[in-house]
């Protein structure tokens, strides 16, 4: 299924950018069942592959839990402390995933670690991302 997705939003960017489009690849597209002329756009084919793309790049990492502790003044970003270490960790509000109106500080959440970087500090950090909510 993702295969076949993937296979068609790769034709709506080549149709998009109005990039060459040869016959061969049209015949890979007919042997995958794809209608040409009744493609999604691929604005809607990225929200689908979304949630795929970020199950698989999260698949083999660690799950934190942990409370959100801060969200700064400007509502951009905030802390979560992580439950069992009691570290904290740096939030992009953009990183939450569920309800955004649900975004409280002791709100009990769900994430991954990234790297990131700090530029005020001038260095290498842990960054929480992909935040969800824990019932």
């Amino acid at each position: 299924m993702e295969s076949k997705l993937h296979a068609e939003l790769v034709y709506q960017i080549r149709k998009n950018n109005k990039w060459n489009i040869d016959e061969e690849e049209i015949e890979r597209l007919k042997n995958l069942n794809i209608d040409t002329e009744k493609t999604l756009r691929s604005n809607d084919l990225e929200k689908i592959l979304r949630k795929f793309w970020e199950e698989l790049k999260f698949k083999n990492k660690k799950l934190y839990s942990g409370t959100v502790v801060k969200i700064l003044p400007n509502g951009k970003a905030g802390f979560i402390k992580e439950q069992i270490n009691n570290n904290s960790f740096y939030f992009r509000i953009n990183s939450f995933k569920g309800n955004r109106n649900s975004l409280k500080e002791g709100l009990n959440v769900s994430f991954y670690l990234e790297r990131g970087f700090d530029r005020k500090k001038n260095e290498k950090t842990l960054n929480a991302v992909n935040i969800l909510p824990i019932n």
